[in-house]
Parts: C-alpha cells; structure tokens; sequence
C-alpha cells in the first residue's frame, strides 16, 4: 500500500460481497425467524451472559419466552431464537440492497447539498434518481461507501 487511504481502499474492496442479482441463485428466499428484544435496564431478573447464568439489572429480554439475554446479537439459551437489533441487521444487509449510482450534473449556478447544505458554486451535482435530490461529490461518496442509504428516499 502507498499510504493509508491506499490501504483502506484495498482492504474495502474485498470486504463487502456482491450484490444478489434476480437473474441468479435460487427461486425461492427461505424466512429467518429473528427476534428484536426489547432493552431493560434496572429491572433485576435471571438472565444469561452467553451460556452463563446470572442474575443481572441490565440486558434484553427475548420476546418469545421473556427470558433475559446481556448481549446482542445473540440466540436466546431457552427457545433457541436469533436475537439482534435492528441497526446490526441493517448493517449486516446493507450490501444486498446498494444504493445505486446518482446521476451526474454540471450546475452553472449556485446550488445547496441535500446531504451537508454546503453550497456548490458551478460543479458538478450528484441527483438522486428515486428521490431528485441533489449531492455534492464528498456527500455522493459518503452516501456510496459507507452509510448506504440516501438521506433523501428515508
């Protein structure tokens, strides 16, 4: 690597999978049944740390058979089911589902970025084509490579 954007660059690219194609793979998707607990904290009960039972005031309780978990994501030691929260799903799936690529504008007059309301004088623009939105270029490669949704479409 020449520096340590250099290296960042490298590493990502072999990070994120590619993106499920409809054209390939199976016909069929198979559910997975997951659990989205609900965090409690100075409520003392019985819970388990991994396979550990303690007694504990803080930590998440399965919403299947109310018994508590400290940690997430997790499998729940009674009833087995997967438990996480919403935001690591998100995360965990993001690459499935890419944000695709804006369009590119040239602006001969002043415009403001959706994104960080920066104003562009004459450059180029990046529009959103769900939205119509309008990004500057350090926005577009936030948007692309690391938040993975477009703050305009939520």
């Amino acid at each position: 690597a020449m520096d340590e954007n250099h290296y960042r660059f490298s590493v990502k690219k072999h990070l994120t999978p590619p993106p499920t194609l409809a054209d390939r793979g199976p016909q069929y998707a198979d559910m997975v049944e997951m659990g989205f607990p609900r965090r409690v904290d100075g409520v003392p009960a019985i819970g388990y740390a991994g396979k550990q039972q303690t007694v504990t005031s803080q930590g998440y309780f399965c919403p299947r058979c109310k018994i508590k978990t400290t940690d997430l994501p997790s499998t729940c030691e009674i009833c087995a089911l997967p438990l996480v929260s919403s935001p690591h799903l998100a995360r965990s799936y993001h690459h499935l589902f890419p944000v695709p690529p804006f369009t590119v504008k040239k602006s001969t007059d002043t415009k403001i970025c959706f994104g960080c309301l920066k104003t562009v004088v004459e450059g180029e623009m990046f529009i959103c084509c769900s939205c119509d939105k309008e990004f500057c270029q350090e926005c577009d490669m936030y948007i692309h490579d690391l938040l993975h949704n477009c703050p305009g479409c939520c």
